[in-house]
């Protein structure tokens, strides 16, 4: 099994801002599919609960409590155990001469025999995240966990960053 990382955003049917108004989940707790979350309140005072998409360990906690946000904003981090999907199941059959052309998988691809080559299905998951292998690490380091964890570090950078224009915003 494979411990990937799933974002739960505010649902994008919000009909403008909503206050986080108190989380029922903490990080570090076993949740289960369609759990209760988080509760937002509008300036209508309309409470919408937020429920876990699915199982795990809720990781991280992306916004506090009295934060306001808006439709699609990031609410928090899931971690969840799932059988590792092939680079078939990923990008379908024809993975090849295709897959290898993207401009990420380009970058990062090594074709002198003399230096170690990046597996097929680690350019894959990186060229699906748009990434360049490089921007991860050296190729002898280069993992699919390197990759999880880089996405993940991005993902918490983006979450404080939004969080710094936003209270930037309502100064």
């Amino acid at each position: 099994m494979t411990l990937t990382t799933h974002l739960v955003c505010a649902p994008d049917n919000l009909d403008g801002l909503y206050r986080v108004l108190a989380w029922q989940a903490w990080p570090g707790e076993q949740i289960e599919p369609d759990m209760p979350l988080v509760s937002l309140i509008s300036a209508n005072e309309r409470i919408w609960i937020v429920a876990a998409p699915l199982g795990g360990v809720l990781a991280e906690h992306c916004v506090v409590e009295g934060d306001t946000l808006e439709a699609n904003e990031l609410l928090a981090l899931i971690e969840a155990e799932e059988k590792p999907l092939g680079v078939n199941t990923l990008l379908g059959e024809d993975t090849g001469e295709e897959t290898l052309s993207i401009a990420a998988c380009l970058q990062g691809h090594r074709t002198d025999q003399s230096q170690r080559q990046i597996p097929v299905d680690l350019m894959a998951l990186c060229a699906q995240l748009g990434l360049a292998p490089e921007e991860i690490g050296e190729p002898a380091t280069l993992t699919i966990d390197a990759v999880y964890r880089h996405v993940r570090t991005e993902l918490r950078l983006l979450a404080t960053l939004r969080q710094m224009l936003g209270s930037k915003a309502s100064n």
